[in-house]
């Protein structure tokens, strides 16, 4: 397992850099990088979901499943409480807005999912599909609220209607179902899945570029929100799994979800409502950046 881990986080570094080279080159300009965005979003990451749910249907596996979106509502509660406390006296307003998100809600489409098919699987993108319903839902209102008390018709569409959830919708009928595509369908889904990974570690390593290097290093803000989102989150993580009697694998995508950096929807909504779209932006890439490697640390320790 360590070495599939940590070959996994190598080969993830290896495309980031790739983006990076490509943005410093000007290849990778703000419309490709659009571009790659929407390939990814609107056809890779459903095909990957839709094709993480043609397994074989038991009650113990959609048992599981449930039980793994249980734990997903306890550790965010649980971590919205403890950050709310630890950014309190936090006194730029723009900034802790952001911490109030980025500290909660998670890249668990755009990272997520491409880090736990590198590390489990098939099997392993079926419980990341499972953690990822509350959290989109987590994203729309309190992520949303954290800049702007309302929650209208554009953002409840946003949440039910948004691409990866109509892919699950559609995945759980292809696995309550059993339903079986022609092996062109098939083969299309899983070629179309294999694409995410490189596409969300081009346009991170992409971003990556665009930061200072300077405050990359000496920006204490941002660390600090790090610390409670790479390091304090997947602890806290492990601490309610000690409850449950999950798999091996859905042990490991729980921790992994846990781990992951803020969303990338962060430094978007933080533009929108005109905060500060830079820290939010500085947030969101170095976090990232350091997750392959907290990561691969807490799957190696607690797996």
């Amino acid at each position: 397992m360590t070495e599939v881990i940590i070959n996994s986080v190598m080969l993830m570094g290896i495309l980031i850099l790739i983006g990076y080279y490509l943005q410093k080159k000007g290849i990778l300009s703000e419309k490709v990088e659009d571009s790659l965005t929407f390939i990814l979003m609107y056809i890779s990451l459903p095909g990957l979901i839709i094709k993480a749910f043609q397994v074989e249907y038991t009650f113990d596996k959609l048992s599981l499943g449930l039980e793994v979106m249980l734990v997903t509502v306890i550790h965010s509660a649980i971590l919205i409480a403890i950050n709310f406390l630890l950014i309190y006296k936090i006194k730029d307003k723009e900034k802790k807005k952001i911490l109030r998100m980025a500290n909660i809600v998670t890249n668990s489409g755009f990272m997520g999912f491409p880090v736990v098919y590198q590390i489990f699987g098939q099997e392993g993108m079926f419980y990341a599909s499972m953690f990822y319903i509350p959290i989109v839902v987590l994203t729309w209102t309190y992520g949303l609220m954290s800049f702007f008390n309302k929650l209208g018709k554009k953002e409840i569409k946003n949440m039910f209607g948004n691409p990866a959830i109509i892919a699950l919708y559609i995945g759980f009928i292809v696995f309550i179902f059993q339903i079986e595509f022609p092996t062109i369908i098939d083969n299309t889904l899983e070629s179309l899945g294999s694409m995410t990974t490189p596409l969300a570690m081009f346009i991170i390593g992409g971003k990556l570029a665009l930061v200072n290097r300077k405050e990359i290093l000496t920006d204490k803000l941002v660390y600090y929100g790090g610390s409670i989102k790479l390091l304090l989150s997947p602890i806290l993580m492990i601490g309610v799994l000690y409850f449950f009697n999950l798999s091996t694998v859905a042990r490991g995508v729980s921790i992994i979800y846990a781990s992951l950096p803020p969303a990338a929807i962060t430094a978007i909504l933080a533009k929108q409502y005109k905060s500060d779209a830079y820290f939010a932006s500085k947030v969101v890439v170095i976090q990232h950046l350091v997750s392959l490697i907290t990561i691969s640390i807490f799957l190696t320790i607690f797996l």
